[in-house]
């Protein structure tokens, strides 16, 4: 681990482990469906959901070196907890259990989506936190995807709970938590005619009318439509929470770079719309749309 421990006064006790299929951490976290992930030293990627915090280094296509961030010392009980974090949250997080080579298997006859395959190898579409996704989505409308990490992180540092990083050797920020933002100030957050919609989100959550979490269990459609029932929440932003926080893998949402998509190479249609991959033949579109704009 010498990329990620150079600098460390404190020995860091990470674990190793083969993922069950080739990964690509810089492709993940360059992939516009998560905003918090970084890399912070070379080749080492930090994740965060809730109140757990991931450290990854890229050894191998499918060797990953990690460190859970825990406050226990570490010992065996320390260990025990780190593989049930892992488990019970981090691999559900990276859509472990999904054989995506299968999907990129299929026959296609789509050298274009081939093309994108091969240029996104190593890509996972994230199952993320309800409540932070829904919040991140509401705030990247009309934003870059630097713009809308920015304004995240504002929120995080101003509203965020706090944790000391054993690895980093600071302190590191928690997404907030509903009760954090209600009645808050977002003026210092730069989330300008978005902050009403986040507002009604929390409201809404707080008062019960807004229950993200038994929403897993809904059909889609009524999931959309429930999604939608927030101000500023259209059928885009909906649609990226369906895929990207309850892993609703048949639903493609669209945007701007999805529509050039299927101008471009699908004479102005989507092929994929019932397609029950669809979603993650997206990520593998947008992927290489959006690392290749010189071909727009």
């Amino acid at each position: 681990m010498e990329n990620c421990s150079a600098n460390l006064k404190h020995a860091i006790k990470w674990s190793e482990l083969c993922f069950p299929e080739e990964i690509s951490l810089e492709k993940i976290v360059r992939s516009g469906q998560c905003f918090r992930p970084r890399e912070i030293f070379p080749s080492c990627f930090r994740f965060i959901t809730k109140d757990s915090i991931l450290y990854l280094k890229q050894v191998s296509a499918k060797e990953l070196a990690f460190y859970i961030n825990i406050t226990e010392e570490g010992d065996g009980e320390a260990r025990e907890i780190t593989e049930k974090q892992w488990k019970k949250i981090w691999l559900p997080y990276f859509d472990g259990k999904r054989k995506y080579g299968k999907i990129e298997r299929k026959s296609r006859e789509d050298d274009y989506l081939q093309k994108c395959i091969a240029y996104g190898k190593g890509l996972r579409v994230l199952r993320q936190d309800p409540f932070e996704t829904l919040l991140t989505f509401i705030l990247s409308q009309r934003k870059s995807i630097p713009a809308i990490r920015s304004s995240v992180e504002k929120l995080c540092e101003r509203f965020g709970e706090k944790q000391y990083s054993k690895v980093e050797e600071k302190e590191v920020y928690l997404f907030p938590r509903a009760e954090a933002l209600q009645d808050a100030d977002f003026s210092e957050c730069s989330l300008g005619y978005r902050a009403p919609f986040v507002r009604d989100a929390v409201e809404r959550v707080l008062e019960k009318r807004l229950d993200l979490y038994a929403l897993d269990k809904v059909p889609t459609e009524e999931l959309l439509s429930k999604l939608m029932e927030v101000h500023g929440v259209g059928i885009k932003v909906a649609a990226c929470v369906a895929l990207f926080a309850y892993s609703r893998m048949d639903i493609i949402p669209e945007d701007v770079w999805m529509k050039r998509i299927w101008d471009k190479a699908y004479c102005g249609a989507n092929p994929y719309l019932n397609d029950p991959d669809g979603g993650i033949i997206q990520q593998y579109l947008f992927h290489y749309a959006i690392h290749h704009k010189e071909e727009w």
